[in-house]
């Protein structure tokens, strides 16, 4: 007979938002806002005992944002229009995934645990440049700044020894990450339809995927090892181009044709997954997708 249990948790909490905008011209937005943000708790859906099946809590943050928002007017050159944001959050009883040893059965488990308070700042930009009608030139940039301001972790995990974490870094999380497109209408007659093309590119920097490598060259390892395992927790920066043709009512008809290559110039580049050099021995990645082919065919009634 399945062995069954009944776990009962219920959560519940009020979020609220206040803004102000001001407008000093029919082209400008200026704005402040305060907001509060809440991510419910749960059950480990992994859990396979009662040292991971613990429910956890939710977890909040509190955001300050301040923006601006412009549309101009480069003269006879072209029109802009930018859009800045600055923000900082003040993030509680964050969520972690926790890969370790249950010190009941000395078995290898995953568990979800409120671990830990922090900081995020950061600022995103972006322009839209319209040199003429057919042409389109957008950037944008975003930089993070996260930080934990407290962070108490059993480490490793089921042994008691309780390390302050309030140091280790965010893990796949870009400091800098940059996205550029450029996209033209050709100078067709209207009977022929509407033909444009699209290139387009995001860039990131590298990122951490263990928060815990800072401790390693305490751990007695071998050089060898040791090597082998922080070179394992950098994930390298990459950039991922694609490019897009749309032909809109072909030939004056309701239909409508697109192609598209993403990942034109076939890149590897790791997303996500799970380094455990420490507790496991091993590392693995999830890369993102290889290059990519389509079409489509759209037709409008």
């Amino acid at each position: 007979e399945a062995c069954e249990r009944e776990v009962d948790e219920s959560f519940d909490r009020a979020t609220w938002r206040a803004a102000l905008n001001y407008s000093p011209t029919d082209d400008m937005l200026v704005y402040g806002s305060v907001a509060t943000g809440y991510r419910t708790g749960g059950l480990n859906g992994r859990g396979t005992s009662n040292f991971s099946l613990v429910p956890f809590d939710e977890e909040t943050v509190l955001n300050y944002e301040l923006g601006h928002k412009t549309d101009w007017q480069l003269g006879n050159v072209a029109s802009m229009r930018t859009n800045l944001a600055i923000y900082l959050q003040q993030y509680d009883d964050i969520q972690k995934t926790i890969s370790g040893t249950n010190p009941d059965t000395q078995s290898f488990e995953t568990y979800v645990v409120n671990a830990a308070e922090a900081e995020i700042a950061g600022v995103d930009f972006d322009v839209l440049i319209a040199p003429t009608e057919s042409l389109q030139i957008s950037l944008a940039y975003a930089w993070v700044d996260a930080e934990y301001k407290e962070w108490d972790r059993e480490y490793p995990s089921g042994s008691g020894n309780v390390v302050d974490f309030s140091d280790a870094p965010f893990t796949y999380i870009a400091e800098h990450s940059a996205t550029g497109s450029l996209r033209y209408t050709l100078p067709l007659d209207a009977s022929i339809g509407e033909v444009s093309l699209m290139g387009s590119v995001y860039w990131q920097d590298d990122t951490q995927a263990n928060d815990a490598a800072w401790l390693w060259p305490t751990e007695g390892w071998s050089q060898e090892n040791l090597d082998e395992a922080l070179a394992s927790t950098v994930v390298e920066d990459y950039a991922v181009w694609n490019f897009r043709v749309d032909w809109l009512g072909v030939m004056g008809s309701s239909f409508d044709l697109a192609a598209f290559v993403n990942n034109a110039a076939d890149e590897e580049y790791v997303t996500g997954g799970l380094n455990v050099p420490d507790s496991l021995g091993w590392s693995a990645v999830t890369y993102g997708p290889p290059r990519t082919y389509g079409a489509s065919v759209r037709y409008t009634f």
